[in-house]
């Protein structure tokens, strides 16, 4: 972690408060942390589709150990990998579509922007 000696205070309408705080709590950081990336030029974007994308990934991944470890056994000779395939490529898709959102919010280059 990086050292910080250096203490910022400023007053803000409770409407700018609440904003940066249910933003800060949207990415999973600190507002102080949030407020430091969003300044130094960065942009924080969350990406509320990733939950599912790496959910089916997990399925995937899981269904694809269970036919080789199978395999390895000797109870299946051949299996059928039609339908690993299938899932993998929709999950490229979704996340082609994710990183497209992403290079069209990069021109906004403050807060916190949510995946449309």
């Amino acid at each position: 972690m990086l050292n910080y000696p250096e203490m910022i205070r400023f007053r803000c309408t409770q409407a700018m408060h609440e904003q940066v705080s249910q933003d800060a709590k949207r990415a999973q950081m600190s507002i102080g942390t949030f407020v430091r990336e969003t300044y130094n030029g960065g942009t924080v974007i969350v990406i509320d589709e990733m939950k599912s994308v790496l959910k089916e990934l997990k399925k995937t991944g899981n269904n694809l150990n269970q036919l080789t470890v199978l395999s390895n056994m000797g109870k299946i000779k051949s299996p059928d990998l039609t339908a690993v395939k299938n899932q993998y490529s929709q999950i490229m898709a979704e996340l082609i579509h994710i990183n497209r959102s992403i290079n069209a919010s990069k021109d906004n280059n403050y807060g916190c922007h949510q995946d449309d």
